[in-house]
This record gives C-alpha cells, sequence and structure tokens, in this order.
C-alpha cells in the first residue's frame, strides 16, 4: 500500500517536472517595433534630494554619514547613508 502511494507520488512529480518545458517552449522575445518610439516616464533621480530632506535628513544627516540633529535623540543612533571604512554606528 504504502510502496503503491511512493510510486504514484513519484509518477505525478516526474510528470509535473518534464510537462511545463513541452507545454511551454522557451523562445527568444523581442520587443515590438513600436517600442522604441515609447519615452520612458521616470527621468533621472526625479524629486530624490527633496524626498531625502523631508524623509531622511533629519536622523541621517544633510551629507547623509548619520549626524542629522534627530540622531542625537535616537538609541541605537541612525546609520550614515555612505558607504565609508568606518564601521556602523549602530549598537553604541
Amino acid at each position: 500500500m504504502i510502496r503503491s502511494a511512493i510510486a504514484r507520488t513519484a509518477i505525478v512529480a516526474a510528470f509535473a517536472l518534464i510537462t511545463p518545458g513541452q507545454a511551454w517552449p522557451q523562445s527568444d522575445w523581442k520587443a515590438p517595433d513600436d517600442a522604441k518610439t515609447v519615452k520612458n516616464p521616470v527621468k533621472g533621480i526625479g524629486d530624490a534630494k527633496n524626498a531625502i530632506a523631508i524623509n531622511c535628513a533629519a536622523c541621517h544627516g544633510v551629507s547623509g554619514r548619520g549626524d542629522g540633529v534627530a540622531s542625537a535623540a535616537l538609541q541605537p543612533q541612525a546609520d550614515g547613508l555612505v558607504v565609508s571604512s568606518s564601521p556602523p554606528r549602530h549598537g553604541r
């Protein structure tokens, strides 16, 4: 009884693994010709500078080094947003 259940499960699993490759063959997808004329709606960094000034600078500082005015009141203090060789400030 158990052997037949294992055999059925193995057959179903093998069939499920083999069938998708045959049912949906992969081929190279090519963008339609009119896609070349579509303009990207996102241009550059957008309003990122303003978003950072509003949402991040209070804690992370204007320079992004974790030295914002609100950082002093946080435990742990805010990390810097810039890559540096100094270790992170969390856990001090």
